[in-house]
């Protein structure tokens, strides 16, 4: 499997994704648009310098995930072993995928160590029940259990997974991660993106593979204007990380 390439720039504007938890976010760009003027509420207008803040803002929340991994990865020391990221084939494209590459390699990631899997061959497409499934799904909602596992078996020289879309909606539970036992031998399960069973991945944290998990805030701020000075504060106006040290606390 051939490394997807990911250095590249963009002018294409941020998109808005409706995949959870970031649905919120869609709400939070429509309400702040709207409560620019009446005139502009009435019109659907936003000049571009406004429109332009409110993706960068995005984008600097999005990435800011990147950081905070980063900084885990250097304090278990796994910052320069072998990084396998689960992506989706639409992530080429996305400049949210971009920046939070990017940010890894700002603290010190290796380029050379970073290996990406898009998991699902382009097509044909199909779910667990047979039947064909549209392409802008979630990816949780298109990929098994057996989908999941054969993607980190293809990279086996990989100590460390970042899945970006959390782990399959059907039957996650299946997934080695999740299934076996702790093992220090196992790769090391870094989860991104939505996650819907807490009492699961509680027990993947305490007693499985699972290393650390990125989940949102129940308080999270959608109407950011203005991001705090540190990586940390931007991190936390949506974001909460959970390892196995206070993985209690996932309710």
């Amino acid at each position: 499997m051939r490394n997807i390439p990911v250095f590249f720039r963009f002018s294409t504007p941020l998109p808005l994704t409706v995949r959870f938890p970031e649905l919120a976010i869609l709400f939070a760009v429509v309400l702040f648009s709207l409560s620019i003027s009446p005139v502009c509420a009435t019109s659907y207008c936003i000049s571009k310098a406004e429109s332009a803040k409110i993706r960068a803002t995005e984008l600097g929340i999005y990435a800011s995930q990147g950081y905070v991994v980063a900084k885990l990865l250097q304090q278990e020391k796994l910052n320069h072993q072998k990084i396998l990221i689960l992506t989706d084939k639409e992530y080429e494209g996305d400049v949210r995928f971009q920046s939070l590459i990017q940010m890894l390699l700002d603290c010190g990631i290796p380029q050379a160590n970073l290996v990406f899997d898009p998991v699902l061959a382009p097509s044909p497409l199909s779910g667990p029940d047979g039947q064909r499934t549209n392409p802008s799904m979630p990816m949780r909602m298109r990929m098994t259990a057996e989908d999941f596992d054969r993607a980190v078996q293809r990279h086996s020289d990989c100590t460390v997974v970042i899945t970006l879309f959390g782990i399959p909606l059907k039957d996650g539970r299946e997934i080695s991660f999740l299934r076996k036992a702790y093992d220090p031998a196992a790769p090391q399960l870094i989860m991104m993106g939505a996650i819907t069973d807490h009492d699961l991945i509680r027990d993947g944290l305490q007693n499985g593979n699972i290393f650390a998990v990125v989940i949102p805030r129940e308080d999270a701020n959608y109407e950011v204007t203005e991001l705090p000075l540190t990586q940390e504060e931007i991190f936390r106006l949506r974001y909460r990380l959970i390892t196995k040290a206070n993985a209690a606390e996932l309710q």
